[in-house]
């Protein structure tokens, strides 16, 4: 495996809740705990669990969008005029502004930067090629284009910083099947291309299973299982992982799914 590009040590974030009485302790929710694990330079590592057991929250965590309680994270160095880590959610349409241009966002992580226009410009007619869009986009609005269309541009404003992780949390979720394994064979070329890791969040077993070098497990708020794919597929070791992959009835099926089979359009 590559060298460690993120480390991430005994994270936890708690949230206070109301009192019970007026002069009562506040209680605490705990939303992560003590979570430690790695992610190798190129790595997809995929995060899964039940609903609410802490995957957005470990990955605004790693997104710096919020603040641990305890724990530490650890990145690499990173290259010159790369960033570390940036992020791509679940409803594209939420994340562009309506009211801007297609450029506009795309070029708006470049501009605290001080990058020259024209090399906004050429980094953004690059990127838009490589998500697969032609650069002409750059004029229209979100509102004009599909939901697959507007996940390719989020996508594409993600990389404009040239980031060393990318947080993908449920990337395809609100799109079609045919759309969604377009995206997942998109995020594989774009892995590949610009050397990227993965975080990839998924309910998706079987997007998972064909996307992840490795599988981490969660369930209220911990880490229950982490280990290569093929082996927290086959040989689950805990319950939570078990129930899932049995709520999911994908087992008998796993071999017959394969990204080759679909091309980027």
């Amino acid at each position: 495996m590559s060298a460690p590009l993120l480390e991430i040590e005994g994270l936890s974030r708690r949230y206070a809740l109301p009192r019970p009485r007026l002069f009562a302790p506040a209680p605490q929710f705990a939303a992560v705990s003590d979570i430690s694990f790695s992610i190798a330079e190129g790595e997809c590592l995929a995060i899964v669990g039940e609903s609410g057991c802490g995957k957005s929250t470990l990955a605004r965590l790693i997104a710096g969008l919020d603040r641990p309680s305890a724990g530490h994270l650890r990145w690499a160095p990173m290259p010159e005029g790369c960033v570390p880590v940036q992020m791509v959610f679940q409803d594209p349409f939420s994340s562009l502004n309506p009211r801007r241009t297609i450029g506009w966002s795309l070029q708006e992580p470049l501009y605290r930067s001080a990058h020259p226009r024209n090399q906004r410009i050429s980094r953004m007619r690059e990127i838009l090629e490589d998500v697969g869009l032609s650069p002409e986009v750059a004029t229209r609005y979100p509102h004009e284009f599909s939901g697959g269309q507007r996940q390719r541009i989020a996508l594409a404003r993600a990389l404009m910083p040239n980031p060393r992780l990318l947080i993908a949390d449920e990337p395809t979720s609100a799109l079609d099947l045919s759309v969604q394994a377009q995206i997942l064979a998109l995020l594989g070329e774009l892995r590949t291309r610009h050397k990227l890791a993965i975080l990839f969040i998924s309910h998706n077993l079987l997007a998972v299973r064909a996307v992840a070098d490795r599988v981490l497990v969660m369930a209220e708020g911990r880490r229950v299982e982490l280990g290569p794919t093929a082996e927290i597929f086959t040989r689950p070791a805990h319950p939570v992982t078990q129930n899932l992959l049995d709520a999911e009835l994908i087992l008998p099926n796993l071999t017959k799914f394969s990204l080759d089979e679909f091309t980027v359009r």
